[in-house]
Formats: structure tokens, C-alpha cells, sequence
């Protein structure tokens, strides 16, 4: 397997942009796509969530309301059975005792009565008291009707129920999908890159691969006509291997977007890419670290060669300074190069290009 060094450019914009706007669930481009085709299906399931645990509620507290209600009814039965006990226990030591002087009572409650009055006793337990039994047991009675007020309200607020409480999840959904919608262009560039990754991991260990490999021009390269407004470059794949270097440059374009002429051209990115490359590969001091051995036929040249790869079609004929190969053409396109740099080359290049990679 080819030797990989460094994350695909896209995928790390792609983390960047998500962590910036706090959104941690992902954790692959795969995972994206499945949220963006099930956005809809899962909106839903929220909703339906948050239905379902509100029609639990209500079956919840219809049985409350319920128990509540036979407890009331229960309790005041007994209340009222005891009271009109001790009520008829009253009437017959009333009666006993009408006649009866205080000083004969012998039981001190007897005695109380009577010191009490008859008259105040009769209002309080004939009259006033007959409500005891429904004031003892007022506390159960408005304990389930503030329930069954509550249950009413909220079979009649289902649904405005079921929307408040879904807000916060659809919300938070919203945001991920205007996130990740935003992204559309830069996942579809990520997924296209890592075909290619994965295909040039096929290669041999003689291959060395560099993800997003980026450098700076130094001040005589940018005062260059062709590059005044450019002081860096970022390149897809660099590949090293014995054949030379390979700038691979990746487009996950449509059909629509590879006829349509006011895109940009990738071309032209990749041959300014292979200039500024070339300004340090080709430079004296730069190939000693390179070239141990000099040789009589003179400077050795270091291949570049410019590759753009097409993830699901490309344009019709050939082009000047670049091949143009899907995918599947890659690996094959590739290996047709006869070697022109020794192992130990490849390693010292290797070694050259990372000490210009930003």
C-alpha cells in the first residue's frame, strides 16, 4: 500500500465549519449525506416522538384522575359514615342527659356538653356539622379536580403541546441542514478526493502520497508575470514516486458543470501549481539536497506531470500541460511511466518536498 501522509483539504474545512458552528455528530462525510437524504424522515420522528410521549401523558394522568377520584369518593363515604356514628352517639346522650343536673355528670365530656349548651351543640353537629364529612375531604376533591382541569387542558392543547415541545430538536435541525447546505460544494469536492485517496492507496510502498499539500512562493517567484496575485498554492495529491512527481487535482464536477464554460478552469489552477513547484524542484541548491552525485551529461530533471482526475465524466479530446483521467484511469495511467529517480532519490525528495510544505 502506497505510503499516505496528511487529511484530505476538504474533510478538514468540513470539520472546521462544523465545529465553529458547534455541531459535533459527525463524524464522516457519509454521515452528512445520510442526514441531508433523511432530513425529512426524521423530522418526522421527531414529531412523532414527541406525540406519542404526549398521548403516554394523557393516559398517565387519566389513570391518576381515576385513582384520584375513587380515593376522594372513598374517603368521604368513610367520613361520613363515622360522623353520622358519633352524631347519633350525641343524640342519645342528649337525650339521657336533657334532665340531668351538671353536678350528677360524671363523665367530663357529658359534663362539657352540657356546660356548652345543648342549643350550640345542636347547630354545630345537626346544622354546621353535616358539611364535616365534605370539609375533611375537601383537600382529596381539589387535588383531582386541579388534575382533571390539567387533563382537559392538555387533550385540548395536544397539538400546540406537541409542536412547543419539538421545537428545540426541529430547530437545532434546521441549523445543522443550513450548515451542512452551505457545504454542499465543498462535501462533494471531500467525496471526490477521498475516491481518489482510496484509489492511490492501492499503489505500492514505493508511492508517496501527500493530502492537501500547501506551500508559499518565496519573493522572487511571486514578482513572476504569471503569478502576481498568488503567494501560495494548494494542491489536492501530490504523488512522488520513481517516475517523478504527479500533481493530481480532483473534480467531483457534474456533466452540466464540465460543459458549462464560466467555471473555472482547472487547468489553469494546476499548471500554475506545477510552475511554482517546478521554481524550487529545479533549483541548483535545492538539487544537491536531491542529487547526491553529479553527472557529466549535466542537471538532472525531476518529472511533473499535471493530472486532473474526473469523478464522473470528463471533457471530450486531449489538453495541452495536463492529463485528464477518471478515476478508474488513474491507477493504470499512472504506472506507464518507466522509472527516473532511485529509492534513495525518492526518499531525499520526499524529505525536500516537507520542508516546504506549510
Amino acid at each position: 500500500m502506497a505510503i499516505v501522509k496528511g487529511k484530505i483539504e476538504t474533510l478538514k474545512r468540513i470539520r472546521e465549519v462544523l465545529d465553529t458552528n458547534g455541531i459535533h455528530q459527525f463524524t464522516s462525510v457519509a454521515e452528512i449525506n445520510s442526514f441531508l437524504q433523511n432530513y425529512e424522515k426524521d423530522r418526522n420522528t421527531i414529531l412523532l416522538h414527541e406525540k406519542n410521549h404526549v398521548e403516554e401523558e394523557l393516559v398517565e394522568k387519566c389513570t391518576e384522575i381515576s385513582v384520584l377520584e375513587m380515593n376522594y369518593k372513598s374517603e368521604l363515604e368513610k367520613r361520613e359514615g363515622c360522623f353520622t356514628a358519633k352524631t347519633e352517639r350525641y343524640k342519645k346522650r342528649f337525650k339521657i342527659h336533657k334532665e340531668t343536673k351538671p353536678q350528677e355528670l360524671i363523665d367530663k365530656s357529658d359534663r362539657a356538653l352540657y356546660m356548652i349548651g345543648y342549643k350550640v351543640l345542636e347547630l354545630l353537629f345537626f346544622g354546621i356539622g353535616k358539611y364535616y364529612p365534605g370539609y375533611a375531604s375537601q383537600k382529596l376533591k381539589k387535588n383531582w379536580l386541579h388534575k382533571k382541569d390539567q387533563f382537559e387542558k392538555m387533550k385540548l392543547q395536544k397539538e400546540s403541546l406537541i409542536a412547543e415541545r419539538s421545537s428545540h430538536r426541529l430547530k437545532e435541525q434546521e441549523k445543522i441542514k443550513k450548515v451542512v447546505d452551505d457545504l454542499k460544494p465543498v462535501i462533494a469536492g471531500a467525496l471526490g478526493e477521498s475516491r481518489v485517496d482510496k484509489e492511490l492507496r492501492k499503489l505500492s510502498d514505493s508511492y508517496i502520497v501527500y493530502n492537501d499539500f500547501s506551500f508559499s512562493y518565496n519573493k522572487m517567484f511571486a514578482h513572476r508575470p504569471d503569478a502576481r496575485k498568488m503567494y501560495s498554492v494548494q494542491i489536492d495529491h501530490l504523488l512522488i514516486s520513481n517516475a517523478g512527481i504527479f500533481i493530481l487535482e480532483t473534480k467531483n464536477w457534474s456533466k452540466k458543470s464540465i460543459e458549462n464554460l464560466n467555471m473555472r478552469s482547472p487547468i489553469q489552477q494546476i499548471t500554475r501549481a506545477r510552475r511554482a513547484l517546478d521554481f524550487y524542484v529545479s533549483n541548483r541548491g535545492n538539487q544537491r539536497q536531491i542529487f547526491k552525485e553529479t553527472s557529466h551529461w549535466g542537471k538532472r530533471e525531476i518529472p511533473i506531470r499535471n493530472v486532473i482526475v474526473m469523478i464522473h465524466g470528463k471533457p471530450f479530446g486531449e489538453f495541452q500541460f495536463v492529463a485528464i483521467k477518471l478515476v478508474h484511469e488513474l491507477l493504470g495511467y499512472l504506472k506507464t511511466f518507466k522509472p527516473v529517480l532511485t529509492d534513495a532519490e525518492v526518499y531525499r525528495l520526499s524529505r525536500f518536498l516537507e520542508s516546504i510544505k506549510d
